[in-house]
């Protein structure tokens, strides 16, 4: 399965972060991805465990995000163009994703 980022924008593709076997490690990257955001911008940037427990109060409340953690046979059950929105945020107007996919990506998937 292949975990992409990418940030909503009308010109931006999304970004290949890696290929993984399972979501365990699609889910440990994420943590990863997030944990270091958080300690670069930590006023905006959740961390992992912020994402796990729902709790965002730490953040302005005009702000967005969300955590959803697929399965493995859910990620097998797409087809070449199904994705899976594992974390979306949106932050003073930006919008991103991660997501992942059973396929590698040809071009941006909205």
């Amino acid at each position: 399965m292949f975990l992409y980022y990418e940030n909503m924008d009308a010109d931006c593709d999304a970004e290949l972060i890696g290929e993984y076997d399972t979501i365990e490690q699609v889910m440990s990257k994420i943590k990863e991805e997030c944990d270091n955001g958080h300690e670069e911008c930590p006023k905006y940037i959740p961390s992992f465990d912020d994402y796990l427990s729902n709790d965002f109060s730490s953040y302005n409340s005009d702000y967005e995000y969300k955590l959803y953690v697929p399965t493995n046979e859910e990620v097998d059950m797409l087809d070449k163009n199904g994705h899976i929105n594992i974390i979306y945020s949106f932050i003073d107007g930006d919008e991103s994703v991660y997501v992942v996919t059973k396929y590698e990506l040809q071009e941006n998937y909205d």
